[in-house]
């Protein structure tokens, strides 16, 4: 009778699984970026041309979302802001016409605050996506908790994909949803812009 060694290694299991999350960890939230940015762009100019000062009006929760997000992560990987404006009213006060900004600096020669400037500039992505689930928490709390049941097991079918945006529709309030729609749109709109950082080595 043999006996299987349970401290055997699959390693092409143990690659795919490397390569799936760093898949999840760093291609995708690019991809969703750039994908973001490109909507964003085309949204805001449009709103633009409407009224000029929409952008602020619409996309100023976004926007303070998105700054924080990077506030954060400069604390995270030990980099010094030097100067933060969470909103903008007065778009003619920046050369960009930005909404907000983020001035940080780090100790040059140091690896962690060297890695936190591709963290720093991703992070509105992740500070968004906890804003909406926040959110859907508050205000859809059954599609919050399938929501969650879905990410502990994903199944990437159609079957078990589409009770995350049906159950939103059926099981929670007209009011709710309509200030739930309203608030993620302004996250989204405000919140998904690719800015140049402002960076001091």
């Amino acid at each position: 009778m043999s006996l299987s060694n349970p401290l055997t290694i699959d390693w092409q299991q143990l690659l795919l699984a490397i390569m799936r999350n760093c898949t999840l960890l760093i291609l995708m939230p690019l991809g969703f970026a750039a994908l973001l940015t490109v909507i964003n762009r085309s949204t805001k100019t449009r709103l633009a041309r409407w009224w000029p000062r929409s952008q602020i009006v619409i996309g100023g929760l976004g926007t303070i979302i998105h700054e924080l997000s990077h506030a954060l992560f400069c604390f995270i990987f030990n980099h010094q802001i030097t100067d933060m404006q969470l909103l903008n009213r007065n778009l003619n006060d920046s050369n960009d016409h930005s909404l907000g900004h983020v001035e940080h600096r780090y100790r040059s020669g140091r690896l962690w605050p060297i890695i936190g400037n591709f963290w720093i500039g991703l992070a509105p992505i992740f500070g968004c996506s906890a804003a909406i689930l926040g959110l859907t928490w508050l205000l859809a709390r059954n599609t919050f908790q399938t929501w969650l049941t879905f990410a502990e097991e994903p199944i990437w079918q159609w079957q078990a994909v589409k009770p995350l945006f049906s159950q939103l529709l059926t099981t929670t309030k007209p009011s709710l949803l309509l200030i739930w729609l309203i608030l993620c749109g302004m996250i989204a709109i405000g919140g998904s812009t690719y800015r140049k950082p402002i960076i001091e080595g």
